[in-house]
């Protein structure tokens, strides 16, 4: 599976839910005390290269000689593979792929396409790729490839104007609420408020998790008893305002439909 979007959407966030819901555990067996994994995870280093990624997944299993690698891709794989089978290990997620496909360098867009097939077919086990949509060349590129990887999800930002895409965010947002830690509901998925955290994130939930985080902070260092208004405008000033000039806080100003910002106006930083 290969799932795409641009920074912000919320693909490491999706990784992170994927992790918890599926956590490492200890098992003890006939051959002693082991890891169990049910899902390994790792990000592909910049400059992406094949014998990096295999050096951050054999990291990821928690292997204290991670970095005593050899000079063979050859033997580097055939360690992880050992990994693999030791921890249980029943799917592989490989994060920020297009690190290996960068312009200008189609060999090693090869080589690690060819490693990457030769890893789900050697291990039998499914691999899910996750990056940018310009990382759909290492795959598409690739016959071989192409087929493994022929079920894609695109993750886009929210769109207020878009009835079911609204729904989503108010639900979404109804769930944080839930979950903050306050004896009082802060209100986040009411019309207004929800509006207003759409317009200062465009839909982006790295940015609207990120607003409602530091608003939660402040709330707490001042003994509120929810998220306020006005911990949402101050947080917007200082940490989110810098990426859009050109609307007023729309926790001060209350946002309007004909202001709303479309999808992916913000640029942010990579994941």
């Amino acid at each position: 599976m290969f799932i795409e979007g641009e920074s912000g959407v919320g693909k490491s966030l999706t990784i992170r839910h994927y992790l918890d819901r599926n956590p490492r555990r200890r098992e003890t067996d006939a051959n002693g005390e082991r890891t169990i994994i049910p899902v390994l995870s790792a990000m592909v280093p910049v400059p992406g290269s094949v014998g990096g990624l295999i050096s951050e997944l054999i990291r990821a299993t928690g292997d204290p000689l991670w970095n005593k690698r050899t000079s063979r891709l050859g033997d580097e794989t055939a360690r992880l593979r050992t990994l693999i089978e030791n921890c249980s290990i029943e799917m592989i997620i490989l994060d920020e792929i297009q690190h290996l496909a960068p312009d200008g360098k189609e060999s090693l867009r090869k080589s690690a396409a060819d490693w990457v097939k030769n890893l789900i077919t050697q291990t039998g086990i499914p691999v899910v790729i996750v990056g940018v949509p310009y990382a759909s060349r290492l795959i598409d590129r690739h016959a071989q490839l192409r087929n493994r990887f022929s079920l894609r999800a695109d993750l886009r930002p929210y769109d207020w104007k878009d009835r079911q895409s609204q729904k989503k965010l108010l639900k979404f947002l109804d769930l944080v609420d839930e979950e903050l830690p306050f004896s009082a509901r802060s209100g986040l998925a009411e019309t207004e408020t929800a509006m207003a955290i759409y317009q200062a994130s465009s839909g982006l939930p790295r940015l609207f998790m990120k607003l409602i985080r530091s608003a939660a902070i402040r709330a707490i260092r001042q003994d509120a008893a929810m998220v306020r208004p006005e911990d949402l405008a101050v947080v917007y000033e200082e940490e989110l305002n810098h990426f859009n000039g050109n609307f007023p806080n729309p926790f001060v100003t209350p946002p309007q439909l004909s202001r709303l910002v479309p999808s992916g106006d913000f640029a942010v930083d990579d994941e």
